[in-house]
């Protein structure tokens, strides 16, 4: 299950701006700041997020079953992921 989660977090989309988001949550972490209202995110866009997050894995976990039931070699493709990213908009 681990492998499926870590699967699916290797194929999110925009790398840096959650790397982005992290680096500002440790700088606001060591100011002793809190981030201000206007930057907190909208629910509307954790709506999406939680949707990829959920579809990701449930398409590594599938892929993983699929390959392990058939015998073959597991290779995961992002091109699934970017078709469901642009359905989801």
């Amino acid at each position: 299950m681990v492998a499926d989660v870590k699967e699916a977090i290797r194929r999110l989309p925009d790398l840096n701006s959650r790397l982005f988001s992290i680096e500002r949550a440790l700088d606001m972490t060591v100011k002793h700041q809190i981030l201000p209202k206007e930057q907190w995110t909208k629910y509307e866009e954790l709506e999406e997020v939680s949707y990829v997050y959920q579809s990701d894995t449930q398409d590594a976990v599938s892929e993983a079953e699929k390959h392990t039931h058939w015998g073959s070699t597991f290779v995961f493709s992002k091109s699934h992921h970017i078709n469901s990213i642009s359905a989801a908009k």
